[in-house]
């Protein structure tokens, strides 16, 4: 006798081809970024905080590497996108919020805690301009950001606890110290100050020794002295925040048209128009 159709619900849906592991790989390291992150919460909720503070960095790092894999691999999507934007509100915005808070915010009381929330707020809304405005980035910005990169702030924030692990002095354990990171930390990330990226940035053929034993010197002093490294690192950045302010305000006059010239601009969400993929960070 023969055996009766299957039901619809029951039929198995054909599916496109099944990707390989490498193309899933920049995906497992924004999840492996993502719970480095979290286990620095926990390190922070056992009171170890130089712990807490190197797994922000650690997933810094791996967030730095995962779109420049999917690009390397030709395998970005909207679903790599899109996960690595939430992944990063958790990792630099809600993991480094509860660290400093744990550590210093909380003899704040209420104060402490929505400085906390402002942070994580501000890095929601950050990620999510990103995704919008990624696609209109001209050509001759392609080396800037609008704002501070959701891990070079969550590096501010932990400013404070670097200081107090480096020089130990009482100023840097000061909760209003941290409170002040934290908050310029986040009026930064949804700032419209254009930062530098450092990932265009093109080396010329004579100049890749030179670079690479810079790069080898950075990395010796962030083993030996970690925290004097970072502490260095990141006053360096604060300070190529007003240059790049000028260098992009150089290029915007030499290279943006003028206003006259400019075409109507089209709403972000037109109806039956659908967006380009958002670039990975």
């Amino acid at each position: 006798m023969p055996l009766k159709k299957r039901a619809p619900f029951l039929r198995r849906k054909k599916q496109g081809k099944s990707p390989s592991l490498g193309r899933m790989f920049p995906s497992t390291l924004t999840i492996g970024s993502l719970c480095i992150s979290l286990t620095g919460v926990r390190f922070a909720l056992q009171e170890r905080w130089e712990e807490a503070v190197l797994c922000i960095l650690a997933a810094a790092i791996l967030d730095s590497m995962d779109g420049r894999l999917a690009r390397f691999l030709k395998c970005a999507s909207y679903f790599g996108a899109e996960l690595d934007s939430l992944a990063d509100v958790v990792s630099f915005g809600v993991s480094p919020a509860l660290i400093l808070y744990l550590r210093f915010l909380h003899s704040l009381g209420n104060i402490g805690w929505s400085v906390c929330l402002f942070f994580c707020t501000c890095c929601a809304l950050r990620l999510a301009r990103f995704n919008v405005t990624a696609s209109q980035t001209p050509p001759w910005a392609a080396t800037f950001s609008t704002g501070v990169p959701a891990p070079a702030g969550a590096l501010m924030t932990l400013f404070p606890l670097v200081l107090s692990f480096c020089c130990g002095e009482p100023w840097a354990r000061s909760p209003l110290f941290a409170c002040s990171m934290i908050t310029g930390a986040g009026l930064l990330k949804i700032s419209r100050i254009p930062t530098f990226t450092f990932k265009k940035v093109k080396i010329a053929p004579q100049n890749v020794p030179t670079v690479l034993v810079l790069t080898s010197l950075c990395v010796i002093c962030l083993i030996t002295e970690v925290w004097v490294t970072l502490s260095v690192a990141m006053c360096l950045y604060i300070a190529t925040i007003p240059c790049s302010y000028m260098a992009y305000a150089r290029l915007e006059r030499q290279y943006a048209p003028k206003s006259s010239e400019l075409p109507e601009q089209e709403s972000l969400f037109m109806e039956g128009e659908e967006p380009e993929a958002p670039r990975r960070k």
